[in-house]
């Protein structure tokens, strides 16, 4: 226990008095009732975020700007609690920011598909600098997909995107190789967990799984109710090491002919949390704010361990996640259409 506190004593501070930073759910009452976008900034800039706001006070802000100015601050952020951590606390938070370099490599390839520039390309992709382990540069300068691949061989995404590259190849679409890449980032991410120990291992492995979790019952609805993939295919392309739902909840969920069945399927440990679901545009919202909770939870447990400075992290994640999605959301000019209000982050 004494070894814990001098480990953990200074980061389980600075991630409190983060937390206490993040918007309240009087905010997000307030924010989910704006109809414009001035309304939401002129919001917004009396919380923790009018510092990132007020260089650009009084001009019209773009999505792009607006989502721009968000992730500098939140991997700004980032870099910060890196510096706090203790070694392989480190070694995790890098795993996960392994996701934002998924979704930068997708974005890179789906660019070199469609022939664009990287001037076109850039603004697409997540700011994260230093913290990135992808060769972007020299990616940008591949005019082919299998030219960027060669090109990942210092990276973890290598091996596994060549394993994917005669599917890619036979069906001529991208998705073998990015479903190889989430893979990728999720399997790093289980192995940095496994390699903790003691009650960091048991905590970061709850919430990792939970993740897995929530990211698995987003794309099980979307691939199997929106793109209409087989369930035996749709079971393949899902994640391992969730906390509550098995490869057999996963397969009888895939095979789930209507909402109702799929409820019925859920675990007992889950089950009553989509109970009121009645539509699958639900599911994901509904995984995500259990997922919330269950980060919020984590600061009511032990505080030195290595859950409280992930649990703040992935909330900081979730709510930027949330505000970009609000604020393209009023720019659709019809704040009636609830099927896409983001996530509600509890205070």
């Amino acid at each position: 226990m004494i070894s814990r506190i001098f480990k953990y004593s200074f980061v389980q501070a600075w991630a409190r008095t983060m937390k206490g930073s993040l918007l309240t759910a009087e905010d997000w009452h307030f924010l989910q009732n704006m109809l414009t976008q001035a309304d939401f900034l002129r919001y917004l800039s009396g919380t923790a975020y009018g510092a990132l706001l007020e260089p650009v006070a009084g001009a019209e802000m773009s999505e792009a700007v607006f989502s721009s100015a968000l992730y500098d601050h939140f991997f700004s952020q980032t870099a910060r609690l890196l510096r706090t951590l203790p070694k392989d606390g480190k070694r995790l938070l890098n795993s996960l920011l392994l996701r934002y370099d998924a979704e930068n490599l997708k974005a890179i390839l789906r660019g070199i598909r469609q022939g664009l520039t990287p001037a076109q390309i850039t603004p697409l992709l997540y700011p994260l600098g230093s913290l990135s382990q992808l060769p972007v540069e020299s990616l940008f300068q591949a005019d082919r997909i299998s030219t960027a691949l060669e090109r990942l061989s210092a990276t973890v995404f290598h091996g596994p995107l060549m394993q994917a590259l005669a599917q890619f190849q036979a069906q001529q679409r991208l998705f073998p190789l990015e479903i190889a890449i989430d893979h990728t980032a999720f399997a790093h991410l289980r192995a940095d967990v496994k390699a903790l120990g003691g009650l960091d291992r048991r905590k970061a492995r709850d919430l990792i799984g939970a993740l897995v979790d929530a990211t698995n019952l987003s794309w099980l609805v979307r691939f199997r109710h929106v793109y209409a993939i087989s369930a035996e295919e749709c079971i393949n392309y899902l994640l391992a090491g969730g906390a509550h739902l098995t490869i057999r909840d996963l397969g009888r969920l895939a095979r789930a002919p209507d909402l109702r069945t799929f409820r019925e399927s859920m675990p007992a440990s889950i089950g009553a949390t989509f109970v009121a679901v009645v539509n699958w545009e639900q599911i994901q919202w509904v995984a995500e704010h259990w997922f919330v909770d269950k980060l919020h939870s984590v600061f009511n447990s032990d505080p030195f361990q290595i859950g409280l400075p992930l649990s703040y992290h992935l909330l900081k994640e979730i709510e930027v996640k949330s505000l970009e999605c609000h604020f393209s959301w009023l720019a659709l000019g019809n704040p009636s259409d609830t099927s896409v209000v983001p996530v509600p982050m509890p205070g």
